[in-house]
């Protein structure tokens, strides 16, 4: 059985591939909530930056990367959807990818 630590750590790889399989990078910032245990793993919406891999490290944390990592249930499939708010308070979801990191 997995301890706390390791279902966390599962998520935070499961984000970094999704982000991988968009051609980013991700970073987590913190927790948002919307947390619930599946599968071995700590879903749990995330504030952080998706930026371009090929951008150096020293400005990934640009505001212009800012988002939010969220979380959904399609079916019995979760989904990783990255959503950028602009000034505005618009939403706007950059892409979803499920867990075996297709892109839709």
């Amino acid at each position: 059985m997995m301890d706390l630590k390791e279902k966390i750590d599962a998520f935070s790889m499961l984000l970094k591939k999704s982000a991988n399989n968009l051609g980013g990078t991700w970073i987590d910032e913190s927790g948002e909530g919307h947390a619930e245990e599946r599968d071995n793993i700590l879903l749990e919406d995330v504030s952080g930056w998706l930026t371009p891999i090929k951008f150096p490290e020293v400005m990934r944390k640009n505001d212009a990367f800012a988002c939010f990592a969220e979380w959904r249930d399609d079916g019995g499939e979760v989904i990783i959807d990255f959503v950028s708010i602009d000034n505005g308070g618009k939403r706007r979801i950059i892409k979803g990818v499920n867990r075996k990191g297709f892109v839709f």
